[in-house]
């Protein structure tokens, strides 16, 4: 007779997901890197097949920890801080920042879990390092959140924000010189 899985069982399952979804993560940022430096391999994988083949490693990862939860909540098996601190990783490192920080804001919201700070601190390094990124406000209350005092993270927060402004900034003139380096050469040819 096997036995059922525990919550033992559920958090190893979990982790595993989080693991392998870093482990993508960081070679599929190798590549990426290695592309933008101009190394990348020819016979590499094409830039389709490798996002095709990323989002269906994605796309069954994220099904996956699904399937766990669910198989726990069945089983009336508690998720406890470990496995949402693994699940939170899944989501991050499979590119959900936006669902990792809502299902972190709800178990907060609702106490329905005890989130660590240690959850807490991954998920505010993952916002502060984000492309794009609009969401300083709800990592600094994900930080006000925190059992113990972690002021530095603010002081972090606030270098990220100045920073992705000035990448925000740089990128809107380069795109006004290009407009206009664009209608002027546009100008030219027609003359």
């Amino acid at each position: 007779i096997k036995a059922s899985p525990n919550i033992d069982s559920f958090s190893f399952a979990m982790e595993s997901l989080a693991v392998s979804a870093n482990t993508d993560r960081q070679e599929r940022l190798q590549e990426e890197e290695e592309q933008r430096k101009g190394n990348y391999d020819d016979k590499a994988k094409s830039d389709d097949t490798a996002v095709d083949s990323y989002d269906e490693e994605r796309r069954s990862r994220l099904e996956a920890a699904e399937m766990i939860l669910n198989m726990m909540e069945e089983r009336d098996v508690a998720i406890d801080n470990h496995v949402f601190h693994q699940y939170i990783r899944v989501l991050m490192n499979s590119d959900e920042l936006e669902m990792a920080t809502v299902a972190a804001l709800d178990a907060l919201n609702t106490k329905s879990i005890d989130v660590e700070n240690k959850t807490i601190m991954l998920l505010v390094n993952y916002i502060g390092s984000a492309e794009g990124n609009d969401r300083f406000d709800v990592a600094r209350d994900l930080v006000s959140r925190m059992t113990e005092n972690f002021d530095f993270l603010y002081t972090r927060l606030d270098t990220w924000e100045d920073e992705a402004n000035h990448r925000a900034k740089y990128k809107a003139i380069n795109q006004a010189n290009q407009i206009a380096a664009s209608a002027v050469a546009k100008k030219e040819a027609s003359v």
